[in-house]
């Protein structure tokens, strides 16, 4: 079956000004030059958001953070730590209004500030999402922040890379407010903080100089108690002797271990060049893709290869379930479309973006080249996986070389209020064609 090209308008927004909104040209989402070859759902392209000054890297991060201005949709919130010589800043902007709504600045030349964004639930207990930004330079700190654009809290860090990822944990301590974990990168430990009084009130220890912490997603329903729980990813973590990497899911309940999957491990390939270098779990994600009530894990692995010749670095994805008993083995094995792609750079729950009921999985593969057009490699490309049934349902490619299209991906929720999920696709080019930044974001 041919699905026939979809056609969207978009308006483009950059940090100074919203330009009007106009018709795009025909636009047919395809993979090296196959109309289609997976299925339409990938769209329709919603806004672009541009990167004013090259070298910020806006776009990088991104998190949806509820809806601050009262227009029924949810807000974005944007990282740019690279700003003003590295004092960093951090927006929030109406989503499909781009109105500025809130910005937040550094303390100081090297701060850093907006090296880490995530939405931590209302944990002043206003009816509102509110936020935490995170600063890693000098001691570092977390700047948390109502949705109504009053800081809460700023906590300060001992050093150590502080504050270089965050991620919402829902009630760790059962007082009814919502907690939220800090990594410290350079001590391999993550913090859980709570969300009442902004204390210590988990502390999770992993493998020293293995990246404990590279990337995390909290408020998984990994386990059968009623905590929710975290996953760790620590892609240096020393395996058989190699650097090859790990991930860590811990109870919320008590920071205990739960489970473990190292590279190497049951049910992965066969890697022709041995396991080191993998990088397995350079990108973490938790959803519940079969709907039995627990959340499975997806892990990204950007320099897993499978034994054909000339598809070295195609990157690997892996989906393992969750439960009282989980299996050792990945339910879906997720491969790179050709040598060199490196899929799995980033990964996230894309929530249900075909209305089947189930959620879906969006993965990036950043170095893909597209034949197709001229002069593309590192074009970049996004796919996203149904949950259902672990086939590719939609693709998305660079539009030009050194694009890196999908060098993050971001599930951001139902920022239209249509029940389905909408993402965001972070490329290093902007629509100027300057290294600046580039978010696009893609309602279904």
């Amino acid at each position: 079956m041919v699905i026939p090209p979809l056609r969207y308008k978009f308006c483009l927004i950059s940090l100074i000004i919203l330009s009007g909104c106009g018709s795009a040209p025909d636009i047919s989402f395809n993979l090296d030059g196959n109309p289609n070859q997976f299925g339409g759902y990938f769209g329709p392209q919603v806004t672009v958001w541009d990167g004013a000054v090259v070298g910020n890297n806006f776009g990088r991060v991104v998190a949806s953070v509820g809806d601050m201005d009262g227009d029924g949709n949810s807000d974005l919130l944007f990282g740019e730590p690279n700003a003003n010589g590295g004092v960093g800043v951090a927006h929030v902007y109406s989503s499909f209004g781009g109105a500025l709504l809130w910005t937040g600045t550094g303390a100081g030349a090297g701060s850093n500030f907006g090296y880490s964004v995530s939405e931590i639930g209302d944990v002043n207990q206003d009816g509102r999402m509110d936020f935490a930004v995170g600063s890693t330079g000098g001691m570092g700190f977390v700047r948390v922040v109502s949705g109504t654009g009053a800081t809460l809290s700023t906590i300060v860090g001992s050093g150590n890379f502080f504050g270089s990822a965050i991620a919402a944990a829902g009630d760790l301590n059962g007082d009814q407010v919502p907690d939220f974990w800090v990594v410290v990168k350079s001590q391999a430990k993550v913090l859980g903080f709570s969300g009442a009084n902004f204390q210590i009130i988990r502390t999770l220890n992993g493998p020293v100089s293995s990246d404990f912490g590279n990337s995390i997603v909290g408020g998984c329903r990994y386990d059968n108690d009623s905590v929710p729980d975290v996953v760790v990813g620590a892609p240096g973590t020393v395996v058989g002797g190699f650097d090859a990497g790990a991930v860590f899911v811990y109870s919320g309940a008590n920071g205990s271990l739960l489970n473990q999957y190292l590279a190497g491990g049951a049910g992965q390939p066969n890697y022709p060049f041995g396991i080191a270098g993998l990088k397995y779990g350079t990108s973490v994600a938790c959803l519940d893709s079969d709907q039995d009530g627990f959340d499975d894990v997806l892990v990204g692995v950007p320099y897993g290869e499978n034994s054909q010749a000339g598809f070295g670095n195609r990157g690997l994805g892996f989906l393992y379930l969750g439960g009282s008993s989980p299996p050792a083995t990945p339910f879906y094995t997720f491969m790179g479309l050709k040598g060199g792609d490196n899929l799995g750079s980033s990964v996230a729950s894309a929530g249900d973006v075909d209305g089947d009921g189930y959620p879906d999985m969006i993965l990036g593969a950043p170095f893909h080249a597209v034949p197709a057009l001229p002069l593309t490699p590192q074009a970049g490309i996004a796919l996203i996986y149904s949950g259902r049934t672990g086939s590719v349902i939609g693709s998305k490619t660079g539009t030009g070389a050194g694009d890196l299209f999908g060098a993050s991906v971001f599930g951001l929720g139902d920022l239209d209020g249509d029940g389905k999920g909408d993402v965001g696709v972070y490329s290093s080019y902007s629509s100027t064609g300057a290294v600046s930044g580039q978010m696009e974001i893609f309602s279904f």
